[in-house]
This record gives structure tokens, C-alpha cells and sequence, in this order.
């Protein structure tokens, strides 16, 4: 059986959600990558694994309505089944949806189209995907990106858009383990 080693710190972030608000109704949003949420370990082929987190902190009175999220893949191996959770509960927010690549249609985009209504103050997003059989590369390096000014589209209900704080960021650091799983040879 050949792995994927995930290179993430091996602590887990304690979830807050404790309201944040600058006393308006307009909605700041920032989208924060947290690798710290994602532990170190092994990622299984044909299993569904954690591939990456962020922390979106909604400064409002009102809650945000999310109704589109992007991420890329620096890779053209295919992900199934990826998925966003809430880090609390483990609920599926967004997804499942596939990422269809193939050699003569690379695409690096993962696309969310559900419609997800975020509370104001801290959520903490853990983004998880079944790993196939692809093309993995032994020391490739994956990395999920999103930039929330272009990727992301959200409105407050009866105000109108949310004002993004963030930039591009990337979400991991996926390192491809070219060994088989210990103890197997």
C-alpha cells in the first residue's frame, strides 16, 4: 500500500466561535489559512484525508451567506469526494464534489457551489478529500490556494457583498511520500 505523508503541525486548534463585530451591519471577512488544525501523518491511497484548513473570521452583526468557493491544486492527480468541514462538529459545509482532471483536460480547481449561511466570529474550515490511485509523484509537493477577493462569493441577506481582508493564501503543504507504507514491502 503506498502512502501520502501530510507535513502539518501535530496539535489541534481549539474552536471559537465568540462573536466578532465592529457595530455594522456591512460584513468584513477574513480567510486565514491554519495548518495547525490538519495533524501530521500518513495519507492513505483510497481513503478520504484531511488536505488542508482555514479560519474565516466574520466581523458583523449578521451572519454571512457563502454561496461559492474555489480551490486550486498545484497537481493534475484527480481528488474525490472533497469536502469542507466545520472543525467543531465535523458537519459537511460544502460538497462533496470531484475534481475531474485528466491529461488532456488539467484543471486545478476545486469548486463549491452549495449555499453555507457562517455566524459571525471564528470558524475554523478543515478541508478533506479521498485520495485515488493517480499519478502521485515520490517528494511531490501539493499545495492548496485560494484567494477569497476572486474564489470566494458571499453576501450579507438584505445588506449586500462582504468586503474580503485576505489575499491569496495557500492552505498546505502536501508532501508525497514515494515510500510504501512502513512495514509493507
Amino acid at each position: 500500500m503506498r502512502a501520502l505523508v501530510l507535513a502539518m503541525l501535530p496539535f489541534a486548534v481549539a474552536c471559537s466561535s465568540s462573536p466578532v463585530s465592529s457595530g455594522t451591519s456591512a460584513a468584513q471577512v477574513s480567510v486565514l489559512s491554519n495548518p495547525s488544525v490538519v495533524p501530521t501523518g500518513l495519507i492513505f491511497r483510497n481513503a478520504v484525508s484531511a488536505i488542508g484548513a482555514v479560519t474565516v473570521t466574520v466581523d458583523s452583526e449578521k451572519p454571512i451567506v457563502v454561496s461559492r468557493i474555489i480551490f486550486h491544486l498545484n497537481s493534475i492527480n484527480s481528488l474525490a469526494l472533497v469536502r469542507i468541514e466545520d472543525s467543531c462538529d465535523g458537519k459537511v459545509l460544502f460538497g462533496p464534489v470531484n475534481m475531474k482532471t485528466s491529461l488532456e483536460s488539467p484543471s486545478d480547481e476545486i469548486v463549491f457551489n452549495d449555499t453555507v449561511l457562517l455566524s459571525p466570529g471564528k470558524t475554523t474550515l478543515i478541508i478533506k478529500a479521498f485520495i485515488g490511485e493517480g499519478n502521485w509523484q515520490g517528494g511531490e509537493v501539493l499545495n492548496l490556494a485560494t484567494n477569497p477577493n476572486v474564489d470566494w462569493e458571499a453576501v450579507v441577506p438584505g445588506v449586500g457583498p462582504v468586503s474580503w481582508t485576505s489575499a491569496r493564501i495557500v492552505t498546505s503543504n502536501i508532501r508525497v511520500s514515494g515510500t510504501l507504507y512502513p512495514g509493507l514491502k
